[in-house]
């Protein structure tokens, strides 16, 4: 939720964060389904779709 809010202000910073991209990316490999709906705007933001 606070990755939510933070891109929702400052995209830019947040989608090219090294710590954040890595923490998204952990989230999605774990597949957590409670989660999927809240990060995918991140995923597609972050690019990290493959």
């Amino acid at each position: 939720m606070t990755l939510r809010q933070a891109a929702q202000r400052a995209p830019h910073y947040v989608h090219a964060h090294p710590m954040a991209r890595e923490l998204v990316g952990d989230l999605v490999r774990r597949g957590v389904p409670s989660q999927a709906a809240a990060l995918s705007g991140l995923v597609r933001g972050m690019e990290l779709v493959s």
